[in-house]
């Protein structure tokens, strides 16, 4: 015989003291005001384990997680900025010290002066900063993606904290 499943109310009558069996003391973890109430909150009904009960307003903590998925695509498009500026710069570099040491023999066999050769050495070094301050952008960007990764992380999991769901058959 099939029984079918319908909808009652529970009541008890009797005397003495009782206790819930179990208990659950919702405590909001993110701030903001309530969107959404679920009818299933009205007084004396059972509620089935994994129904969404209420939902706060996630408008803020969307806005938090976009702001960082975009800061970090931002990040790569100044990674892939950098690193051909730093691939240009290391090219430039190679030939400035083909040039140099053209330069050293031309020196050594008299027909050039040491402030030409030293000028050419002046702009080589003023290359190797610019590749070094390419080279720490690049770490520092490095820095930033975690950071940003974090932020994005941590929005993700204020916005699952933003609905109540029954832990158990309430």
């Amino acid at each position: 015989m099939e029984v079918p499943r319908l909808p009652i109310i529970p009541r008890a009558v009797g005397y003495g003291t009782t206790k819930a069996a179990r208990t659950w003391e919702a405590v909001a973890e993110v701030a903001g005001q309530v969107a959404w109430i679920s009818d299933e909150l009205k007084g004396g009904k059972l509620i089935d384990q994994g129904t969404e009960l209420l939902r706060i307003d996630d408008a803020s903590y969307q806005l938090v997680l976009t702001q960082a998925e975009t800061q970090l695509n931002a990040l790569g498009v100044k990674d892939k900025t950098t690193r051909a500026s730093l691939e240009l710069e290391e090219r430039s570099q190679s030939l400035l010290r083909n040039d140099i040491e053209r330069k050293r023999k031309l020196q050594e066999q008299g027909t050039l002066s040491t402030s030409v050769f030293e000028e050419a050495e002046r702009s080589l070094l003023k290359g190797e900063v610019l590749v070094q301050n390419l080279k720490n952008t690049l770490a520092l960007n490095a820095a930033e993606r975690e950071v940003l990764q974090t932020q994005q992380a941590n929005a993700k999991l204020d916005l699952q904290r933003t609905r109540f769901v029954a832990p158990f058959d309430v």
